[in-house]
């Protein structure tokens, strides 16, 4: 989930376009790994986000003079989660890069940029399945609706980070993405000019969900494949993939 941040940090640090004198830049970028403190579980602690955040402005516009001179305008922030109001104020002129969309939400303004989420790709590679393995797990998704299906044999759910993710998502006919795992809500699906999503997804409204295992099972086959070939289209790997090499 926060890879988009590790990802562009080593990107900029390698990249042609990055220089080392100040006084040339369009652009600072402030690298702050606001969720890199973890549960036992291996979950982040939103909770200490803005404590972070707070101490990483503190420490550059104290240190040097481009924060101060125009309020952070010409720096930008890659941040995967929603960003606390409490902390809005010091980032009320800086852009947010971020990985969720949300409408009307205070983190989203006009100079906010939406990117994919980074999954990367050798890691992909490695968890690859034969192609013409049976897709065997009927639905499969991570601890969110837990309660209403954690004993039905058509749903594969886990409260854990499973090794197995990469190849149940492989075997799985559907990926339930539920609303509400994370700390945000009214969310809305990005490039939609490239993503069909009305074509490839399945909404099921929230007072549905009790009877989604129903709602689910009687797509028609044919629907099922129609939105696996369209999800195979390359245009559609072109806009969810970061490309490689940056």
């Amino acid at each position: 989930m926060f890879a988009a941040k590790i990802f562009m940090h080593q990107f900029l640090l390698s990249s042609y376009v990055r220089t080392l004198n100040p006084n040339e830049v369009d652009w600072f970028y402030t690298p702050v790994y606001t969720t890199c403190d973890l549960t036992p579980n291996g979950l982040p602690l939103p909770s200490k986000s803005p404590r972070m955040m707070r101490s990483a402005i503190q420490l550059i516009s104290l240190n040097w003079p481009y924060w101060n001179r125009i309020e952070g305008v010409d720096h930008f922030f890659v941040e995967e989660k929603a960003i606390e109001r409490g902390i809005l104020p010091l980032l009320q002129r800086a852009t947010l890069v971020q990985t969720f969309g949300q409408r009307n939400h205070v983190c989203l303004k006009d100079s906010s940029i939406t990117v994919p989420q980074y999954a990367p790709p050798h890691k992909m590679q490695t968890h690859l399945i034969p192609k013409k393995t049976p897709r065997s797990i009927l639905f499969t998704l991570e601890d969110s609706v837990w309660e209403n299906f954690k004993d039905n044999p058509f749903f594969n759910i886990s409260t854990e980070h499973l090794i197995t993710y990469y190849e149940d998502m492989q075997r799985a006919v559907l990926c339930l993405c539920p609303l509400g795992w994370a700390p945000m809500e009214r969310c809305f699906l990005s490039f939609a000019d490239a993503i069909p999503w009305e074509e490839i997804g399945v909404f099921v409204d929230e007072k549905d969900v009790p009877n989604m295992d129903t709602i689910l099972t009687s797509i028609p086959p044919e629907v099922i494949l129609r939105k696996q070939r369209l999800l195979a289209n390359p245009s559609m790997k072109q806009a969810t993939l970061f490309p490689q090499p940056a």
